[in-house]
């Protein structure tokens, strides 16, 4: 279970990262690094029921299906 710090840093974090991303043009492997950040930072979370690593793959997926705008 995670901590509740920890998940209400990782909903900031991916909001900023989401908004950071919607400015830039669209590219290969689009937003991959700020995922792989969000992997390292909340690797703990990578196994187990919980709420942190289902947003991470949320926002995996919003990266590879973004198409501006």
């Amino acid at each position: 279970m995670p901590r509740q710090d920890d998940l209400v840093r990782a909903k900031k974090l991916i909001a900023k990262y989401r908004a950071q991303l919607s400015d830039q043009r669209i590219c290969e492997n689009f937003g991959q690094g700020l995922v792989r950040m969000l992997e390292d930072e909340f690797s703990d979370y990578r196994y187990g029921d919980n709420q942190i690593w289902p947003l991470i793959s949320q926002f995996d997926e919003w990266c590879a299906n973004y198409t501006g705008g």
